[in-house]
This record gives C-alpha cells, structure tokens and sequence, in this order.
C-alpha cells in the first residue's frame, strides 16, 4: 500500500477513524501531507504489518497521535515533520517492534501530550535508532520531553537535538526504563527542563550507558508537586544502571 501526498488532506474529517491498515506486507507513505484534523485516537493507525516507510511526510495541527504502529517489523521515518500536535499519547507511538525503529532527519516541535513523551513513545521495541534528528519545545505531563522508552533492547541516539522540551515528570529529553543499551553520541542536551530527575537523561534500569561528544546545557530541575519524583541530576540521573560510560562530554551550566 502506498500513499502518495501530491494534493495535503486538509481538515481531515472525511475519514472519522483515520487511516488504518492491518494484516498486510508493507506500507509506503511518500511526501503524505495531513494538517488540522479533529479530535481522533490515532490518524495512522497501523496493525501487524511487516514493513512502514514514512518518507518525506508532514503532520501539523493534529489532535490524537499521528502514527500509532502495533506488532511490526521495522518502522522508517525519513525527512519528516510532525509539529503542532496534542495527543494523549505521543505523536508517534510504536508498540511491539520486533526488528528495527529508525528516525533518521526528522524533525518534532511544538507537541503537546497529556501522557508519557512529548514526542516518541516506544513499548517493546528491539531497536530504536534515532539521527540527525531535533526534538524542540515538545511538552509533556508524564515522563520523556522527547522520548520515552520502556522495555527496550538498544536505544541509540546519534548527532540529535533536544532543545526546550518540558515536562512534569522524568528525563526532559529522554527517559528509558528496562534497557539493555543506551548510545548518546554527538548529541545537544539544551535548555530542558523537568519536574523531576534528569534534566536531560533520566536511565533507569539497564545493562549499558555509553555517552561521548555530548553536550549538556542549561537543563532544570523545577521540582514537581507530586512526591512520587525524585529530584536529581541536573543532566543525567541513573538508577539500577549496571555500568556506564561517560566520553568527551561537555557540561555548561
């Protein structure tokens, strides 16, 4: 199945459930273009297809999470935009992928979520594997200004921004719970700001931290009202993480 954007899918309410396909090989989306939509659960909704490609596709002014993929194989997004949306859980919202996530020269900004993730929300992923990627002035009541992962094989996140994101709970860039590695390299960790631990990472619960040539600045703790937070780390806050690695790491105030 391809879907082809020549012509936007302005005011998106000639479809009352969205998109969604299940049950079938592969998934193209090329230059798909969907702006204003109603209120709806989920826009791409995606059920047990083997292999999703989301090539130069833009989403703005959505209401309800953009791309909600269950029980894939690999999932590629490539030289997309998603900005403008409020969801209650997250823009693009992956459960169950069995091989490989990539997220490669994407852009997500100005998201609003009334859950966990500002931006990305991953549940049972083997891999996810973010590049050149920017994450900026996402919020979020929950935890992951930019991404949330729970129960995940290897997070790897490569020459990525995260900038101004907020958020309520933990990790105002990323939050990862139940890893077994987690790659930071050449990455920009600026201006975050949480209610919680980890101004811009917050690992808990994992095998392996690698971080080289990052930056972190001017990340923030605010602390929360709700006591269920542990306030730490102003950068980077660990917990139950057996080892970690810390490279060529730049730390400003």
């Amino acid at each position: 199945v391809t879907f082809r954007g020549n012509l936007p899918l302005e005011n998106f309410t000639d479809m009352p459930d969205g998109i969604r396909k299940r049950d079938i090989q592969n998934i193209i989306s090329n230059h798909l273009k969907i702006l204003n939509s109603f209120p709806k659960p989920q826009l791409l909704d995606i059920h047990a297809v083997n292999t999703i490609r989301i090539i130069k596709s833009y989403f703005r002014n959505l209401h309800g999470t953009s791309v909600y993929i269950r029980h894939t194989f690999i999932l590629t997004i490539v030289e997309s935009i998603f900005m403008t949306t409020l969801s209650k859980n997250s823009v693009i919202h992956v459960f169950n992928c069995s091989l490989v996530v990539n997220v490669t020269n994407v852009k997500l900004s100005n998201n609003i979520n009334k859950g966990h993730s500002g931006a990305i929300h991953l549940h049972k992923v083997n891999k996810f594997m973010a590049t050149n990627t920017s994450f900026n002035k996402n919020t979020a009541d929950g935890n992951g200004g930019g991404i949330f992962a729970r129960e995940i094989r290897d997070l790897e996140i490569y020459k990525c921004r995260f900038v101004e994101n907020k958020i309520i709970g933990c990790g105002g860039a990323i939050f990862a719970m139940n890893f077994i590695n987690f790659i930071s390299y050449n990455c920009t960790y600026m201006k975050n700001d949480v209610g919680g631990s980890g101004g811009a990472l917050c690992l808990h619960t994992g095998a392996l931290s690698y971080i080289s040539y990052s930056l972190f600045s001017s990340n923030k703790l605010e602390p929360s009202s709700n006591k269920d937070f542990y306030i730490k780390g102003g950068a980077v806050y660990m917990k139950f993480v057996n080892k970690s690695i810390h490279y060529q790491l730049t730390l400003d105030s």
